[in-house]
């Protein structure tokens, strides 16, 4: 017998299914995205014990008629596209022709489905690859598909799923995201007959999101609306003051498909860099439009990581984007309670999220929102607990942290003079400084590195160095203490990074050189200090992301001196 044999279809579709479905959220993400193609408007999904018992997706899209349905059932049919010159501008959500024929392969499957102008339907019930009947039945317009008893015949797969509840949750989150990629469809998620989720189908970005997040999140959010010749941005970001413990809650459409890409999640994070605390990420969803001939989403069987022709460009315009948009004085947090910040600002953000109805998304370019914000001109009135700069301004009282807003100028003076050229300033008086075995070893295996950066440093054997000279613009006064910071990051992120080494000493440089907590100030030093940070790109947050300001409105303290 010959040592090469082709495969049967069945074992050939469960390799499939091995590749296109992994779980229960792979099926409903197969089924509704063959129902977001079919052109359906709504979307229903129900799950049983995680997805594990049954999964049903029902939909009012365009159907089919006996051939393609029995047709679908096949590897490789597919309506999507014709031939191999069409994978270069792929504008569906599936196309490799193997979704149903894969989950059909591994489970028992149940479709009914009704295409226009027909007066009755057709149905096919499969089991693990082969079709056990089939014939014309009473629809409705559209699709319903039934999954029953996910890897009921590879048990081995079915062991390596996570709990129900894990499940659920993976199939609660990727439907959200399909939402926010898909404002215009009303996307329903059941839970064993109980409804956890519904999007409103409206069209509107923000009301998507406040489906998924709540309204009070949604009042914390900044409209980003952006476009250059390659790259169209359009969404909503978090304030600082919304943060996450992972980057879990960053969206990314592109072209109306929700990817994962992680130079443009880095950009994201890039935008946020000293707006948030370490350790912290934002919440953000944005739609990205780039001509589809420069994206590939062929390189995973799974369609969710893609490949840009032009990463580099996008990623420049997103973190300039986003940038841009934080640079505001909205960010600047506001004292009151919950219940009335919710009257204050929502009326507002709801009118402005009615520029973002699906229809009109990406046909014409929008007004660019009129410039940067600009600082709020103050007025200072004094000085709290040495710590606090009091002033008065045009929206209420603000309290600026003297210590945050002098380490955010000379974070900025710090980083402006690395850009400016890495040059050395020598050091008056050097001494031996002493190292452990550890620390020497980084320290010499990054000579040449630690060179370019302006520092200069001369072995003298065993584990001792001398400190020459250390970075232009940098205090000299606490020059080993930046030696011993480049430790802790080299420890800490292992392969140096200049960019990011750079922006790490200098900010903690600058919160060792700024003003303390408790230094009593004159009048003009607080007004210096005003003037200096109003010029600053970011003057709202300190290196470290911690608010330099804060403003008690007017409106705020009217109502607690019950004067209203």
């Amino acid at each position: 017998m010959p040592k090469i044999v082709v495969l049967d279809e069945i074992t050939a579709n469960q390799i499939a299914a091995g590749e296109v479905v992994e779980r229960p959220a792979s099926v409903v993400k197969e089924l509704v995205e063959n129902s977001l193609d079919a052109g359906a408007t709504v979307i229903t999904v129900d799950v049983s014990e995680g997805g594990l018992k049954s999964i049903s997706v029902v939909d009012n899209g365009s159907g089919m008629d006996k051939e393609d349905a029995r047709l679908a059932m096949l590897r490789y049919a597919t309506s999507k596209i014709r031939g191999f010159e069409d994978l270069d501008t792929i504008t569906t959500m599936g196309f490799r022709g193997e979704a149903l024929p894969s989950i059909a392969s591994v489970s028992k499957l149940k479709l009914k489905t009704k295409s226009p102008g027909k007066d009755t339907g057709y149905f096919i019930e499969n089991h693990g690859g082969s079709i056990v009947s089939s014939g014309e039945v009473g629809a409705q317009q559209g699709t319903s598909i039934t999954v029953e008893d996910l890897f009921y015949n590879t048990p081995a797969r079915r062991k390596h799923l996570k709990n129900r509840s894990t499940e659920g949750s993976l199939i609660s989150d990727f439907l959200s995201r399909l939402a926010i990629a898909h404002p215009s469809v009303k996307i329903t998620y059941k839970q064993n007959g109980r409804e956890i989720f519904s999007s409103p189908g409206s069209g509107v970005l923000f009301e998507v999101l406040a489906s998924i997040y709540g309204v009070r999140i949604m009042c914390e959010m900044l409209h980003v609306d952006s476009k250059n010749e390659q790259v169209q941005i359009k969404g909503l970001i978090g304030k600082p003051t919304i943060k996450r413990s992972t980057r879990q809650q960053i969206t990314v459409i592109i072209n109306k498909r929700y990817v994962k890409n992680n130079a443009i999640t880095q950009s994201i994070l890039e935008a946020y860099r000293g707006l948030l605390p370490t350790g912290r990420f934002p919440v953000a969803a944005l739609h990205i439009a780039v001509d589809s001939r420069l994206v590939d989403v062929n390189i995973h069987p799974a369609k969710m990581e893609i490949r840009l022709s032009n990463e580099r460009e996008v990623c420049s315009h997103i973190r300039h984007s986003l940038r841009k948009a934080l640079q505001t004085s909205l960010i600047i947090p506001q004292e009151s309670e919950k219940q009335n910040r919710f009257e204050l600002f929502l009326p507002e953000t709801t009118a402005a999220a009615t520029e973002y109805k699906q229809e009109e998304f990406f046909l014409e370019p929008s007004p660019e929102y009129p410039g940067v914000a600009l600082f709020p001109s103050l007025q200072v009135i004094g000085q709290l607990h040495p710590t606090y700069i009091l002033c008065k301004g045009e929206e209420g009282l603000y309290l600026i942290d003297q210590h945050a807003a002098h380490e955010r100028v000379l974070y900025e003076k710090y980083l402006s003079g690395f850009s400016e050229g890495l040059n050395s300033q020598m050091l008056l008086t050097t001494y031996p400084v002493h190292l452990s075995p550890t620390e020497s070893h980084q320290i010499l295996g990054h000579t040449k590195f630690l060179s370019a950066l302006g520092f200069e440093i001369d072995y003298l054997g065993g584990n001792t160095i001398f400190l020459r000279g250390i970075p232009d613009n940098f205090p000299t006064a606490d020059a080993e203490a930046y030696l011993f910071d480049i430790l802790d990051y080299l420890t800490a992120a292992g392969a140096p990074d200049r960019q990011d080494l750079l922006i790490h000493l200098a900010a903690r440089t600058a919160c060792r050189t700024a003003i303390k907590s408790g230094t009593k100030m004159s009048l003009d030093e607080m007004r210096e200090l005003i003037k200096k940070i109003s010029s600053t790109e970011n003057p709202y947050t300190c290196p470290h992301g911690r608010p330099t300001l804060v403003l008690y409105p007017y409106k705020e303290l009217t109502r607690r001196f019950l004067r209203t």
